[in-house]
């Protein structure tokens, strides 16, 4: 074996020039069929991408794998969601009104002292999601840009919930307790806002975040829902700019006494100068956005602040919760087209048994029939058989006249049954002359009933469309402006992360809607159509005068023309 210096043995590392995906977004190579002398390589899995929407704790690994695009902090530990369904009223409008004169003042800041603490944010729904009608349903805005929240823009840049930490002094208890993290937050909100918000009797926990500081603290932030939409009813609900003084340069124009010489004299004169001075002005520090759920979600690496991270994973987290109640509405959707496909498939096989069962009875019956004919048939000739040979041997004792009279009688049996043969044949063409006159008189008698009909029969198709189902269908369309169709990678998902059913059932389910393949695309608007098809009687004369005025509206078309 040749040897070589270890020098050429090693293989120099390359940097990769372009940036390359973490391997959770890599897409596998497409399947090129099997390649001589290599192995077979399978398709990828549905579900190894998704995940589950069901898991309350989330680690620091958890949620780089959940969120790739989002800049975690270094201090961050784990993430806990603390509802498995979305209780929230999706229909509620709450008017947010802002005006640059409404300001107060805003709350001095508070020094760190080294010890855990305890952070609340506030979050306040705004939604309104649109009623269930046809005639929106094109141009109906997505669920999560009619879902929004109030947000705070702080002066240097950025959004963030509205709260900030709680205070033994002002808030008491103890920040384990839920009653004194509400009164944080309805302290917070009157500070920051200017909202009253002690009259919400239903506060929601949705996220707790925890962090561990540099310093070993353990610190924790806690997200809360408040029921706005039943206490804040008022036609406008005044949001407040948050105003400070601060420090500001400027230069003014001051006179001092100056000692100058003028003809060899000293003289004071008053000279103006600009000198640099320092004023307290009041600023604006912090106010409020009222931003969409899918406004929210549009972050990216490049939002490194902590604030702006907590509520990215809230909005993560609050569209989660979405995709769950929407995907059991999906599941529902096709269970019940699941049901009515098998119900259908064994009324068709209830059909075909009780068809194939008539027809095997009518088979049996024509056999009987078949096989009585061919025994009587058989009987009979055998019958014959027997007379003639019982004739000829008649016939061999008999003399010549006894033979003649035989014959004679044979011949006349013989007219007989010609005769009788006829007047059978006869009847059966006049009846069937008959039936074919009574035909005719009755095909007549229809045509003159038709010419004297007052009404038509008018076939009607009406199509009814499920805009619920519609709308819980489009929520997983990502699609801008929507197409009405979601293809089978996306159902797969949305089943897959309900984190109920194996793959089995997942095809089960999609195949009872059609989709039983990959890169099948289900057209859910027209899933969700139903056409129904009815007859009415209809007067002739009304629509010859219709015909008679469309006649009429052409003719004078053509005329203008």
């Amino acid at each position: 074996m040749r040897q070589y210096p270890i020098q050429q043995q090693r293989r120099s590392y390359q940097r990769p020039t372009a940036w390359t995906p973490p391997v959770h977004q890599q897409q596998p190579p497409a399947y090129r069929g099997p390649t001589r002398g290599g192995p077979y390589i399978p398709n990828i899995r549905a579900f190894d991408n998704i995940h589950c929407n069901t898991q309350t704790e989330r680690s620091l690994i958890n949620n780089c794998e959940r969120y790739p695009r989002l800049h975690l902090s270094k201090e961050l530990r784990k993430v806990e969601l603390k509802l498995d369904e979305c209780p929230f009223a999706l229909d509620s409008v709450v008017n947010f009104k802002t005006d640059p004169s409404w300001t107060i003042p805003a709350p001095p800041a508070v020094e760190a002292n080294g010890e855990p603490k305890t952070v609340v944010r506030v979050m306040l729904l705004n939604a309104s999601l649109d009623e269930p009608s046809s005639e929106s349903s094109v141009s109906k805005s997505h669920p999560l840009k009619q879902i929004k929240f109030l947000l705070a823009k702080p002066a240097t840049g950025g959004v963030a919930a509205i709260g900030g930490a709680w205070n033994k002094a002002k808030d008491g208890g103890n920040p384990s307790n839920e009653k004194a993290l509400i009164k944080t937050a309805i302290r917070y909100a009157k500070e920051n806002v200017g909202l009253d918000l002690s009259k919400c009797k239903t506060w929601t926990n949705v996220l707790e975040i925890f962090y561990t500081r540099e310093s070993g603290v353990q610190d924790r932030t806690v997200f809360l829902v408040p029921d706005i939409w039943k206490t804040l009813t008022e036609a406008e609900v005044k949001v407040y700019r948050q105003q400070a003084k601060v420090d500001v340069e400027a230069e003014e124009e001051v006179e001092t006494d100056e000692e100058v010489e003028e003809d060899g004299k000293k003289v004071t004169k008053k000279i103006k100068k600009k000198v640099k001075v320092t004023k307290k002005v009041d600023k604006i520090v912090s106010r409020c956005l009222n931003v969409s759920l899918h406004g929210i979600l549009e972050y990216d690496l490049r939002d490194a602040d902590e604030t702006q991270m907590e509520v990215s994973l809230f909005a993560e987290a609050f569209h989660e919760l979405l995709s769950q109640q929407f995907g059991d509405k999906v599941v529902d959707i096709l269970t019940k087209k699941k049901v009515a496909v098998e119900k259908e498939a064994l009324e068709l096989k209830r059909k075909r048994e009780e068809t194939e069962k008539e027809r095997a009875v009518q088979q049996a019956k024509e056999n009987e029939e078949k096989e009585a004919k061919r025994q009587k048939l058989q009987a009979e000739k055998e019958a014959e058989e027997e007379r003639k040979k019982q004739r000829e041997e008649e016939e061999k004792n008999m003399t010549d006249e006894e033979l003649k009279v035989r014959r004679a009688e044979d011949e006349e049996e013989k007219k007989a049954l010609a005769e009788k043969r006829k007047e059978e044949a006869d009847k059966a063409k006049k009846e069937a002359e008959e039936k074919k006159q009574a035909a005719a008189e009755e095909a007549k008698k229809k045509i003159e009933a038709e010419k004297n009909k007052t009404t038509r029969t008018v076939t009607e198709r009406t199509s009814m469309v499920d805009q619920d189902m519609v709308d819980t269908l489009a929520f997983f369309e990502r699609s801008s402006p929507a197409t009405g169709s979601l293809r089978r990678e996306q159902l797969e998902k949305v089943l897959h992360s309900m984190g109920q059913f194996c793959q089995r059932e997942v095809d089960t389910l999609l195949g009872a809607v059609g989709i039983v393949s990959r890169g099948q695309v289900l057209n859910y608007r027209a899933l969700a159509t139903t056409t129904t098809t009815t007859t009415k009687e209809v007067p002739i004369e009304v629509e010859k005068k219709e015909e008679k005025a469309e006649e009429a509206a052409k003719a004078e078309k053509e005329e203008e023309k």
